[in-house]
């Protein structure tokens, strides 16, 4: 039995299950169109039961295995940790989000798993943590490959908040793997070098996934996101629309946002959204918007593809006021620049640098 829970088996199911992760996540959208289609949009609400009995099962099974006095503190502590997530979870707004949170809860599990054997304090923790944020990193950049997704760096927060869930579940239910001791520096200088290449990871997701750009604000159009100032916009659309050479390159990032501002349009339009069990909508308002922008900025990129909208399709209420934001790329940073980002992450990168010769001398002591 042992062998078969030792590290290295940790390890390889956890790399499993990550791959199962990445995988997923083009065909996560499908599915739950699929179950919509099959089952209706009240398959939802069948969804939460259904965790709830699992979680159910496992706090009985707890209880029986554990004697009085630790009975009532692990009770107490798994009652306080379900309200936790039952609160996320209601307050998260789509499906996919609330089973990534559930997905990244599991992950803090396997990866506690995996260094149990190895480290044996309390800043194994953290360490799990830095884990699970280079994990989600990496989950993100995936889904930004996707066509219709987004990679945001704030879903990443909230999976290492899930990872912390996770872990303070799993300390209260396996007293077994709880830390002997509070710090160790074998844990300390890992924590450093997984630190200093999340820096690294971060400052390359924020730079080729995430993006810089311009915030757009026109009474006629609310706001928007764009790699590009409007000016620039709007030659690159002329430009385009009278034939002209454009740079591959601006011509790509041009025609990516055209059609996740055209995949935004057509999901407002199509989809129903969830009110209570059984009520639904659809949220024409927010597709005649995202239609005001594609006109205005990208109506080559309409032309050209024949998605012109004809009068009648365009249902949302032309009186309505606009104070209106976009979606599309509304995570770009807008504030600062590629360049100063790079210069803080280098200085914070030198900073753990530092840090790593005192802590391996604290080692061999």
């Amino acid at each position: 039995m042992r062998a078969f829970t030792g590290p290295r088996t940790w390890w390889w199911i956890t790399g499993l299950y990550v791959l199962f992760v990445y995988a997923t996540v083009p065909v996560v959208p499908r599915i739950r169109q699929a179950l919509c289609e099959r089952f209706g949009y009240g398959i939802y609400d069948l969804a939460y039961p259904v965790f709830a009995v699992i979680g159910l099962l496992s706090l009985l099974h707890i209880v029986r295995k554990t004697r009085f006095a630790p009975r009532i503190r692990t009770i107490l502590g798994l009652a306080v940790l379900a309200i936790v997530y039952a609160l996320v979870l209601r307050n998260l707004k789509y499906g996919v989000e609330r089973f990534h949170f559930l997905q990244y809860g599991f992950l803090a599990f396997l990866l506690l798993g995996c260094i149990r054997e190895k480290i044996h304090d309390a800043m194994g923790y953290l360490f799990v943590l830095v884990l699970v944020y280079c994990v989600g990193l990496g989950d993100e950049m995936v889904q930004a490959l996707v066509p219709g997704r987004v990679g945001e760096i704030s879903d990443v927060g909230l999976n290492v908040f899930a990872g912390a869930l996770g872990l303070a579940a799993t300390a209260l239910a396996v007293p077994a793997w709880r830390p002997i001791r509070p710090i160790a520096p074998l844990t300390s200088l890992r924590i450093l070098e997984l630190a200093m290449f999340s820096v690294l990871f971060t400052l390359f997701f924020l730079g080729k996934f995430h993006g810089f750009g311009t915030r757009i604000e026109r009474p006629d159009t609310g706001v928007f996101y764009s790699s590009f100032r409007e000016d620039e916009l709007q030659k690159i659309d002329e430009a385009i629309r009278r034939g002209r050479k454009v740079d591959p390159g601006l011509l790509r990032v041009y025609t990516n946002e055209a059609i996740r501002h055209l995949v935004q349009r057509d999901f407002y339009d199509t989809n129903k959204f969830y009110i209570f069990p059984g009520q639904y909508y659809v949220d024409w308002q927010k597709s005649r918007n995202e239609n005001r922008v594609l006109e205005k900025y990208y109506g080559a990129y309409l032309d050209q593809n024949e998605r012109r909208w004809p009068p009648a399709r365009d249902r949302g209420n032309p009186n309505q006021d606009l104070p209106w934001e976009s979606r599309v790329k509304s995570t770009m940073v807008t504030t600062f620049t590629f360049r100063f980002a790079a210069g803080a992450a280098g200085f914070v990168f030198l900073a753990f640098l530092g840090l790593l010769w005192p802590v391996r001398k604290w080692k061999r002591e």
